[in-house]
């Protein structure tokens, strides 16, 4: 690997060469946020959160990405370089991962051929045993001596699989829900799909309570996940696909990780579960009479669950998008009539 300290190019005033900034992380069960030097430390500090000052930092400095793409026999692993001090400027420094299976005493390192410019290391671990749980920490080695980031814990099972020609991943949720990995009408993860009143199964042309079904406008219908009456995604996929429930969507944002991220060009949410599995809400908007509103930057996806009884032609839908100040805003509410178009994302259980 030869000289590290001198493969990248230093960062803005007042960092050292090898130190990334803004990197969180989780140390002993505590988040870590590392600013460049005290002049950077933010006036308000967020809660329950250690900020340290990287330029004081004197040792080998990485960080552990949360694996992801977990499946059967294999997950993604990442790290990141936070600092190198000067005293290896001329030693060979070397980046991998630690793991470790429960049934195992014994712990194995893989290391890294190559680092990618952004200062992050990737490596594929393969060749894992189906159904084992695996402790994996990213490290720095120099000198015979290993610096380890925080230690994440996986396991390995069959997470993916399909129902009626359609993909689903299994997050490691605790009701055990599985998500489609497309919205209904689309085929691709960024694609928004189609756009749906609630309790309707077709697409149209305008969304006002004059084009809504007579039949849904003013009743009070119940919950329609599973209901291939009113359910767009059992009507138009079929098998045991149906819309998520308000629980469900709650559990979905209450469970997992948000990260903004872009695909082809579109904004989407990478949303990645307690088992290191992943799916993308792209941002779709809505549809009010024929105008498509908040696309690109805001995601809205229909529940099959109504509102409260004393509120009429409201249903809970999913509303994800991030703030002006970087922070998401992860919602789930019934602020929007039932006439309007949303986007549907199916789910299953598999017994």
């Amino acid at each position: 690997m030869g000289n590290v300290t001198k493969i990248f190019a230093p960062l803005e005033s007042g960092c050292k060469d090898g130190y990334v900034t803004d990197i969180r992380q989780v140390k002993g069960g505590v988040p870590v946020i590392y600013v460049p030097n005290k002049s950077k430390m933010p006036d308000t500090k967020e809660n329950g959160v250690l900020y340290i000052i990287g330029s004081e930092l004197t040792d080998l400095t990485v960080a552990t990405v949360k694996p992801y793409n977990v499946t059967e026999t294999s997950v993604q692993c990442e790290g990141n370089i936070l600092f190198v001090p000067e005293s290896l400027e001329d030693v060979r420094v070397r980046f991998g991962f630690n793991y470790k299976s429960r049934k195992d005493s014994r712990s194995f390192v893989k290391y890294v051929d190559e680092l990618a410019e952004d200062r992050k290391f990737n490596l594929l671990l393969d060749e894992l045993e189906s159904g084992m749980t695996y402790t994996i920490k990213a490290f720095g080695h120099a000198n015979g001596t290993f610096f380890f980031g925080e230690e994440y814990t996986i396991t390995t099972s069959p997470n993916t699989g399909n129902e009626a020609g359609y993909d689903w991943v299994d997050l490691g949720l605790p009701s055990g829900t599985k998500w489609a990995t497309c919205n209904v009408g689309a085929s691709n993860p960024q694609d928004s799909g189609g756009y749906y009143a609630w309790g309707e199964t077709d697409t149209k042309a305008t969304y006002t309570s004059g084009t809504y079904k007579e039949e849904l406008l003013n009743k009070i219908i119940g919950d329609i996940s599973g209901n291939v009456q009113y359910d767009a995604a059992t009507a138009n996929w079929g098998g045991d696909w149906r819309m998520p429930t308000g629980n469900e969507m709650y559990e979905l944002r209450d469970k997992c990780e948000w990260i903004l991220t872009t695909i082809n060009n579109r904004q989407v949410f990478r949303i990645i579960g307690p088992n290191g599995n992943e799916i993308f809400l792209p941002m779709a908007g809505y549809y009010d009479k024929n105008n498509l509103m908040d696309s690109d930057y805001r995601c809205y996806c229909w529940t099959g669950t109504e509102s409260a009884v004393e509120v009429l032609n409201r249903a809970i839908y999913g509303y994800f998008y991030k703030k002006s100040d970087g922070k998401n805003e992860l919602d789930v509410t019934n602020q929007i009539s039932r006439y309007v178009g949303m986007t549907i994302r199916p789910v299953l259980k598999i017994n």
